[in-house]
C-alpha cells in the first residue's frame, strides 16, 4: 500500500516541459495623470492606434499591455483606474480593449466613437432589457458616478480571456488597452480626469496610479 502511494506521488508530480515554459505577463503602470476636455459622449481607445494620440485634445496615454500566447491559452486581465470629471455628476464608464497582431478586435480603427454600443464580443452588459434600450442603456465593463469634483473614484474591473487569439491556432500578440468614456447630463460639456481628482482646492486631494495587467494562466496537465 505504501509503495503504490509513493508511486502515485511519483507520477502526479511528474514535470513536462511544457510545465516549465515562462508564462507570459505584461502590466502598464504610470503615476501620469491626464485630463481630456471636449471628448464628451465618445469611447476613447487608450491605445498607440488612436489617431488623436500626442496632440492637443487627447494626451498621450497608451495603456496598451502586450504578452505573446498560444490558442486555448487562458488570460486574465485585472484593472485599476482613478476618475474624476469637472462638474461632479458624470458617469464614467470603462470597456477592455483587444488586438490580436496589431488587429483590432475589441475597439476602432480610429481610437475614437461616438457610437453608444456595438456587438464586440468584449466583456460587458446587456442593454435589451427594458425600452428604448440603444439609448437608456450603455454597455460597459464598469462603471462610477462622480458625484463631488474633490474625489478620486476608484474602478478594479477584472476578466478572464479564455479565447485570447481569437480562436487563431498557433502563437500570436495579444494586446490589452482601457477604453473609457464619460456620459454627462443632457450632453453637457465636462472634462475628464484621469489618475487625479479635478478639484484641486486644498491639499487633501487625491492621485492614483493606472494600471493595467495581463498574465496567463497556468494550465497543468497531471498524468493519473
Amino acid at each position: 500500500m505504501i509503495h503504490n502511494i509513493k508511486n502515485n506521488i511519483d507520477i502526479r508530480n511528474t514535470i513536462t516541459d511544457s510545465n516549465l515554459r515562462t508564462l507570459a505577463c505584461s502590466q502598464f503602470f504610470t503615476r501620469k495623470a491626464v485630463r481630456y476636455t471636449g471628448r464628451n459622449e465618445e469611447w476613447i481607445d487608450l491605445s498607440s492606434h488612436n489617431s488623436l494620440m500626442n496632440n492637443s485634445t487627447i494626451a498621450d496615454f497608451n495603456t496598451d499591455v502586450t504578452i505573446n500566447v498560444q490558442n486555448q491559452s487562458k488570460v486574465m486581465v485585472n484593472c485599476h483606474i482613478g476618475v474624476s470629471d469637472e462638474r461632479g455628476n458624470g458617469f464614467i464608464h470603462l470597456r477592455l480593449g483587444k488586438k490580436v497582431d496589431g488587429e483590432i478586435v475589441w475597439g476602432t480603427s480610429s481610437g475614437i466613437t461616438t457610437t453608444r454600443d456595438d456587438e464586440l464580443t468584449d466583456p460587458k452588459g446587456d442593454n435589451t432589457l427594458g425600452p428604448n434600450p440603444s439609448s437608456n442603456r450603455l454597455e460597459s465593463w464598469d462603471y462610477i458616478f462622480t458625484d463631488r469634483t474633490q474625489s478620486i473614484y476608484t474602478m478594479n474591473p477584472s476578466f478572464v480571456d479564455s479565447n485570447p487569439t481569437n480562436s487563431l491556432t498557433g502563437n500570436h500578440d495579444i494586446t490589452y488597452f482601457i477604453r473609457i468614456r464619460i456620459e454627462t447630463k443632457n450632453g453637457s460639456t465636462h472634462s475628464l480626469d484621469i489618475g487625479q481628482s479635478h478639484s484641486i482646492s486644498s491639499p487633501n486631494r487625491v492621485c492614483v496610479p493606472t494600471i493595467l495587467a495581463a498574465y496567463e494562466l497556468p494550465v497543468k496537465n497531471i498524468l493519473l
